[in-house]
C-alpha cells in the first residue's frame, strides 16, 4: 500500500551482520500503526459524513432558516382579509325615535400585476435561502472531511513516532549490553540516551495532537453525542484525480450554491422594483351591505374609494429597490469572478501538489532505504560510525513523514478544488 515503508528493509536488516536489536534502530519508521492502544469508536469518511448529517445542529440552525423564509414566502401569497363594519345611529328625520342600521363587507382590491410580482420576490428569496443553506452546510460538511483528514494524518504521525521510539529503546538496550562488555566508548551510550528521549518525547507530542485532532473530529460530527473522539479507520491512500480545469469553470456558475444564491437575490431584487413600480396605481376599496331604518325603510347599497396618488408616488421606494438591485448584480458579478480564482488557484495547488507527489514522493523513500543500504555495507566494513546510523535512520523516517504529509496535503488540495467547483465529495480516499 501507499505510505508504508517497502518490505525489502526488513530483509536487509536481517541480512546484515549487526545484531538484530541493533539493527532495528534502522527501522525507526516502520510503517505498521501500533494497534489497540486506545477504545474510542472507529468510523469510515462514509460514517462521518451520515452521522454529520444526520446530527449536527449546525444544519438543523440552516433548516430553520429556510424553514422561516418559507413562511414568509407563503404569506406573501397571501389575499388581503374582508372587512365587516357595523354601524347603528339616529336618523335625523320627523321622527325623534327613528335610528338606522347598516352592515357592510369591504374588500380592497389587489392588482394582478403587484400580487405576481410580490410572490415572485418572495418565491426568488426562498430558493436564495435554500441554495444558501446548501452552501453553508457544504462548507461545514468540509470541515468535517478537515478534521477527518487531520486525524487521520496524525494518527499515521503517531505510529511512526512509536516505531521510531520503540526501535530507539531496543538500540539502547543493544548499546549498553555492547558498553558493558568494553566495545564501544560511553559516549555512544549517552548519545543513544539522548536520541531514545527525543524520540519519546516526540512520541508524547504525537499521541497528544492526535487525541486532540479525534476530539475536534468528534466536536465537527457529533457535538452533542455521548461519543467524545472518534478514530478515522480510512487511511489517505492513492493519488486522486480531479476533472480537467475547463471542464471545472464550465459548470461552476451552475454548481455553486452561493453563486445560485447570489443570482436568486438579483432576481428577487427585481422583482420587488417591479412590485415598487405598482405601488403608485390606485387600489379601490369596494364596500356593500345591507341598510335598515325603523321608519321600515331598507334596502342594499354598495360604494366604492379609491387612493389618489398625488402626495406619495413611493418614488423613494422604487429609488431604495432599484439601487438594491443594481447591488446584487455587482455582487453576482464580484462573486463569480473571486469564484473563478479560487477554483484556479486551488486547482493550482493541487496540479503542484498530484505531480510533486507522482515524482518526488515515491522517490523519499527509495532515497532513504538506499541510504541506509549503504550505511549498512559501511557499517558491515568498519567504515562508518554509530553516528552513520542515527543519520540513516533519521533520513528514512524524515522521508517517510515527508511522503505522509505530502499525501495528506494532497487530498486537502483535492477537495478544496472540488469546494471551489461545486462538485459533489467522494466518501472515501480511494
Amino acid at each position: 500500500a501507499q505510505g508504508r515503508m517497502v518490505p525489502g528493509f526488513f530483509r536487509i536488516a536481517r541480512a546484515s551482520a549487526l545484531p538484530a536489536r541493533f539493527c532495528a534502530l534502522l527501522a525507526i519508521v516502520a510503517a505498521a500503526p501500533s494497534a489497540g492502544q486506545n477504545t474510542e469508536r472507529v468510523l469510515s469518511l462514509e460514517e462521518a459524513i451520515k452521522l454529520f448529517t444526520a446530527h449536527n445542529p449546525s444544519l438543523r440552525v440552516l433548516l430553520a432558516d429556510v424553514d422561516a423564509v418559507s413562511g414568509l414566502a407563503r404569506q406573501a401569497a397571501a389575499w388581503p382579509n374582508p372587512e365587516v363594519s357595523f354601524t347603528d345611529e339616529p336618523a335625523f328625520g320627523l321622527l325623534p325615535s327613528s335610528r338606522e342600521t347598516t352592515v357592510a363587507v369591504g374588500w380592497r382590491i389587489e392588482w394582478p400585476g403587484l400580487r405576481m410580482a410580490r410572490i415572485a420576490a418572495a418565491e426568488q428569496s426562498l430558493a436564495a435561502e435554500r441554495d444558501r443553506a446548501s452552501a453553508d452546510s457544504l462548507r461545514l460538511l468540509l470541515s468535517v472531511i478537515y478534521a477527518y483528514i487531520d486525524a487521520a494524518s496524525r494518527a499515521e504521525r503517531t505510529a511512526i513516532s512509536a516505531d521510531a521510539a520503540a526501535a530507539a529503546r531496543q538500540a539502547e538496550e543493544f548499546l549498553a549490553r555492547q558498553f558493558d562488555e568494553g566495545e564501544i566508548a560511553g559516549l555512544e551510550l549517552h548519545r543513544m540516551r539522548v536520541e531514545r528521549a527525543h524520540y519519546e518525547n516526540e512520541l508524547a507530542t504525537a499521541e497528544a495532537e492526535t487525541r486532540a485532532a479525534r476530539m475536534r473530529l468528534a466536536h465537527r460530527v457529533h457535538p452533542d453525542g455521548a461519543v467524545t473522539s472518534f478514530v478515522p479507520v480510512d487511511r489517505l491512500e492513492g493519488i486522486p484525480e480531479a476533472p480537467p480545469l475547463e471542464d471545472l469553470l464550465l459548470s461552476i456558475a451552475t454548481l455553486r450554491y452561493d453563486l445560485r444564491a447570489l443570482r436568486q437575490d438579483a432576481a428577487a431584487a427585481g422583482a420587488t422594483v417591479r412590485e415598487s413600480r405598482l405601488f403608485w396605481f390606485p387600489r379601490p376599496t369596494m364596500r356593500g351591505g345591507l341598510k335598515r331604518g325603523t321608519d321600515g325603510m331598507s334596502g342594499l347599497y354598495a360604494s366604492a374609494s379609491i387612493s389618489l396618488p398625488v402626495m406619495n408616488r413611493y418614488r423613494g421606494t422604487i429609488q431604495y429597490r432599484t439601487a438594491q438591485l443594481r447591488a446584487a448584480e455587482y455582487r453576482l458579478l464580484l462573486a463569480e469572478r473571486r469564484a473563478e480564482a479560487e477554483l484556479r488557484q486551488a486547482y493550482d495547488r493541487y496540479i503542484s501538489l498530484r505531480d510533486r507527489m507522482e515524482t518526488v514522493g515515491n522517490e523519499l523513500v527509495s532515497e532513504a532505504t538506499a541510504a541506509v543500504r549503504s550505511v549498512r555495507v559501511s557499517f558491515d566494513e568498519g567504515e562508518a560510525m554509530i553516528q552513520d546510523v542515527l543519520d540513516a535512520a533519521l533520513i528514512f523516517r524524515e522521508a517517510r513523514l515527508a511522503r505522509h504529509d505530502m499525501m495528506a496535503a494532497l487530498w486537502v488540495a483535492y477537495f478544496d478544488v472540488l469546494h471551489a467547483a461545486g462538485r459533489p465529495f467522494p466518501t472515501s480516499f480511494h
